[in-house]
C-alpha cells in the first residue's frame, strides 16, 4: 500500500497519478520530484532496510553510514528501491560496519527539507545530486554480511585514527584544517561558501596551489622540449576540463561509478586560460551533454568558444567525444554533422575525438549505426574543403565571462551547482540564439585590454568570486564601461558591486512582467531599488531589471561623467539558467496565475530588445536553434534543429554537408542538424554541384 498524502491535486489530479503509477508509469514520479522512498514512508516511520555501506563519515559523537543498492524488509518480500540511497546515523564510538558490506539496519525515517528561502541552503538539492533520497534517525544495526575487509574500509580506519591524534594534539579546530589538507577532507558545502568557512578556505588554497603549480610546470618544461625538437608543436591534452558544463558523472544510470568525481574540473587544479602562454595549442575534450543531463550540441560550441579565446592567434585544436556517454546514446539525438558543423562555426584548423574504441561507454566506431557513419564521414569531407575558403578569424561582438573560480574551486556537488553552470550555458545560446558572435573570456583576456574588442560583457552566475582578488581586471572593466561598454549581470553579482556598487535585495522567487508574465527558474533572485526599470516583479515591490546609465553609473562609480560612456542592466533573476533549463517549473496558485498551464517560461524578447539598443548581429540572422559564425568571406551556419531551414537570400554560394541536398531541396534550404558554408565570394574554388547562379 502507498502511503502518500496530496499536497497540492484534487481528486482528479490524484486518481490520474495513480492510474500512471499502477499502469507502469512510476518514472513519471521522478519528474514530479517525489522519490520512491517518499512514495513508500512517511515522516518519523519506523522502517528496517538492508544495504551496502559504500561510504562513512563521522560527525561529532555519531557514525554516519551511507547505504546503496537498498532492500526493504516487511514490505512485499523485500522490493529493491532501485538508484535510491539512505544516510544512516548510528550512535556508535567504534568503526561500525564496514566499507562494502551488507548490513540489516533499523531507523526513523527523515526527509530532506528544501531552501526556505532563495539563496539559502537547499540540503534537499544537495543530497538529490548524490542520489541519496531519505535518512534514517537512531539507526541500529540488525546483521553483518561477514566478508573480508576491504581496501577501502583499512584505508578509512587508517585516515581516521590519524585525524583523532591530530586532534588530540592540535583540539578540534586547528587539527580539523589540517585533517582537510592532509586527509583529503570531504567537499564542503554551500553553508562554507555563504560564511566563507576555514573549510572552503582550505579548499581554495588548495586548489590555486595545484593550479599556479601546473602552469610553472608549462612555464618552464616548454622552452626545455623544444630545445631539443625546435619543430614540436607543444598541445598538451587537457581531456575531461570541458567536463564543467557536464552531467555530474555519479547521477548517471552507472550509478556505482566511484570515479566520477575525477571529470570534475573543480578537481583537477587546472586554468587553460592561464596556461595559453605557455603552450602553442590549447585544447580538451568536449562532450555535447548539460548539466542537467540533456544532449545539446551548443555545449560543444560554448567549450569551442573558450578554446578559441585561449587560442587567438594559434593553431585550434578542437575535441570531441564521440562515444555514448555512459549508457546514454547522445547521437541518436544529435549528428556529428551538427557538431562538426559547430567546432567549424568557431574556427578550428581541424580536432581530436575521443570515445572511439568503447574504454567506457560502447562507443566502437565499428557497431556505431550507419547513419552515425554516413554523418560523420560527410561531415568531415565538408568540414576539410571549408577550412581551405574560409578566410580570417571569427568576428567578435559579445563575450561572457568564464565563471574561473567557481569551474577551479566549487565541486559539482556543492549546492545547486548545476544551476549556475546552466546560466553561463544559458547566456551563451540565448547570444548565439540572437545571431550574435560570442566569445567566453576569462580575467587573463580582460587584464590584458581585450575588452576593446567587445560591445558587450555578460557576467553569469559566479558564487566563488570572492575568494580571487580582482583589482586588476575590475579597473579594466570599469574603464571599459566609461569608454562605452555593456555590462550584463545576474543577481547578488559581486563584481558589480565591486565594480558600480550595485547590490541588489534578496527576494522570494517571483515571475516578473515584461509585455507578459514570465515564470523565471534558478536559484537566486533579488529586486533593485534604484536605476531605470526595464522589467517589474509581478508585485511591484521593485525592479526585476534595472538599467544604469549617465549620471546616476557615474554616480555609482564615483567618477565624472563623460559623453559616451556605457551601460549596466542588472538583472534580478538568472536569465541564462532560465532558458537553458528543460524543465517546466510548476506554478503555485498563490503567486496568482490560477491555472497550471500554459505557461511562459524565459524568452528571447527581453535580451533582444536590449542589445539591439546597441548594435545588430553581423549574422544578420536571429532564429531560435540557428548558430552562426561569422568570418571575412561568409560564415558557417549550423541548423540545430529538427526542421529545415531557409537561409538569406543574400547567399550566391552554399556548400552543404550532404552535396545533394543542393539538388534535392533546391537553394537556400539547410536540413536539421546539419551545417552549410555561405560566401559571397565567387572567385577562387569551383564548388561543382554546389555552385548557385
Amino acid at each position: 500500500m502507498i502511503k502518500r498524502r496530496l499536497g497540492f491535486a484534487g481528486i482528479l489530479l490524484a486518481g490520474l497519478i495513480l492510474v500512471l503509477y499502477l499502469t507502469g508509469g512510476g518514472k513519471i514520479f521522478g519528474r514530479l520530484g517525489v522519490s520512491r522512498c517518499e512514495k513508500l514512508w512517511k515522516e518519523s516511520e519506523e522502517v528496517m532496510v538492508e544495504g551496502e555501506v559504500y561510504q562513512k563519515t563521522r560527525k561529532e559523537e555519531k557514525l554516519i553510514l551511507y547505504l546503496k543498492k537498498i532492500q526493504i524488509r516487511e514490505m512485499e518480500n523485500g522490493k529493491a528501491v532501485a538508484d535510491e540511497r539512505l544516510l544512516v546515523y548510528l550512535d556508535e564510538k567504534g568503526n561500525g560496519p564496514e566499507i562494502g558490506q551488507r548490513i540489516l539496519v533499523k531507523g526513523n525515517v527523515g526527509f530532506f527539507d528544501p531552501a526556505a528561502n532563495p539563496g539559502n541552503f537547499d540540503q534537499k538539492n544537495y543530497y538529490k545530486q548524490q542520489n541519496i533520497q531519505a535518512v534514517l534517525w537512531k539507526g541500529k544495526v540488525l546483521e553483518k554480511q561477514v566478508k573480508k575487509t576491504s581496501f577501502r574500509e583499512k584505508l578509512w580506519q587508517f585516515r581516521n585514527r590519524t585525524a583523532d591524534e591530530i586532534c588530540r594534539e592540535m583540539g578540534k579546530r586547528r587539527g580539523g584544517i589540517l585533517c582537510a589538507v592532509l586527509l583529503g577532507d570531504s567537499f564542503y558545502t554551500e553553508e562554507d561558501v555563504k560564511k566563507r568557512s576555514p573549510k572552503f578556505w582550505v579548499w581554495r588554497d588548495n586548489a590555486l596551489w595545484k593550479i599556479h603549480e601546473l602552469t610553472l610546470y608549462f612555464e618552464k618544461i616548454g622552452p626545455m622540449l623544444k630545445e631539443n625538437i625546435p619543430e614540436l608543436l607543444l598541445c598538451p591534452d587537457m581531456s575531461q576540463w570541458g567536463y564543467f558544463l557536464n552531467i555530474y558523472g555519479r547521477t548517471q544510470q552507472d550509478i556505482d561509478n566511484e570515479f566520477s568525481d575525477l571529470w570534475d574540473t573543480a578537481m583537477r587544479g587546472i586554468d587553460i586560460y592561464a596556461l595559453a602562454p605557455y603552450v602553442d595549442s590549447c585544447h580538451f575534450i568536449t562532450v555535447p551533454v548539460t548539466p542537467d543531463g540533456y544532449p545539446d550540441s551548443y555545449v560543444v560550441s560554448c567549450q569551442h568558444s573558450m578554446m578559441r579565446v585561449m587560442n587567438q592567434g594559434k593553431p585550434f585544436i578542437g575535441g570531441i567525444y564521440w562515444g555514448r556517454y555512459i549508457y546514454n546514446d547522445l547521437y541518436a539525438l544529435l549528428s556529428p554533422s551538427e557538431i562538426i558543423g559547430s567546432m567549424t562555426a568557431c574556427g578550428i584548423d581541424g580536432y581530436t575525438c575521443y570515445g572511439m574504441n568503447g574504454l567506457d561507454d560502447g562507443g566502437v566506431m565499428n557497431r556505431m549505426d550507419t547513419h552515425f557513419l554516413d554523418s560523420l564521414r560527410m561531415a568531415n569531407e565538408w568540414f576539410s574543403q571549408v577550412i581551405c575558403l574560409r578566410k580570417g578569424e571569427k568576428k567578435k561582438e559579445i563575450a561572457i565571462l568564464f565563471p574561473s573560480e567557481m569551474a577551479h574551486l566549487e565541486p559539482y556537488e556543492v549546492g545547486n551547482n548545476k544551476i549556475r553552470r546552466l546560466d553561463l550555458l544559458g547566456w551563451y545560446k540565448l547570444c548565439c540564439d540572437l545571431g550574435y558572435q560570442v566569445d567566453v573570456i576569462s580575467n587573463h583576456e580582460i587584464e590584458k585590454g581585450t575588452l576593446a574588442e567587445y560591445k558587450v560583457l555578460i557576467v553569469p552566475s559566479n558564487d566563488c568570486y570572492f575568494a580571487v582578488d580582482h583589482a586588476a581586471m575590475e579597473k579594466e572593466i570599469r574603464s571599459w564601461v566609461c569608454k562605452g561598454g555593456v555590462l550584463l549581470h545576474g543577481p547578488r553579482d559581486l563584481l558589480a558591486e565591486n565594480c558600480f556598487g550595485i547590490q541588489g535585495e534578496e527576494c522570494e522567487k517571483k515571475p516578473y512582467h515584461y509585455g507578459k508574465t514570465i515564470i523565471a527558474q534558478g536559484e537566486a533572485f533579488c529586486r533593485y531599488q534604484d536605476g531605470k526599470e526595464i522589467a517589474s516583479y509581478v508585485d511591484h515591490g521593485g525592479c526585476c531589471v534595472a538599467k544604469y546609465e549617465k549620471l546616476e553609473l557615474a554616480q555609482k562609480m564615483n567618477t565624472k561623467y563623460r559623453p559616451g560612456m556605457g551601460a549596466v542592466y542588472s538583472f534580478g533573476i538568472q536569465i541564462g539558467a532560465s532558458y537553458a533549463a528543460k524543465n517546466i517549473p510548476h506554478v503555485p496558485y498563490e503567486q496568482g496565475n490560477k491555472e497550471m498551464y500554459p505557461i511562459i517560461q524565459s524568452g528571447t524578447t527581453l535580451v533582444k530588445d536590449i542589445l539591439y539598443h546597441y548594435m545588430t548581429p553581423v549574422s544578420g540572422i536571429c532564429e531560435r536553434g540557428i548558430e552562426t559564425g561569422v568570418f571575412e568571406n561568409g560564415m558557417v551556419v549550423v541548423n540545430h534543429r529538427s526542421i529545415p531551414y531557409v537561409l538569406p537570400e543574400k547567399y550566391k554560394i552554399e556548400k552543404y554537408q550532404y552535396s545533394f541536398h543542393a539538388v534535392q531541396n533546391g537553394n537556400g534550404i539547410l536540413a536539421g542538424h546539419e551545417a552549410v558554408w555561405v560566401s559571397n565570394d565567387t572567385t577562387g574554388d569551383d564548388y561543382g554541384e554546389n555552385k548557385i547562379k
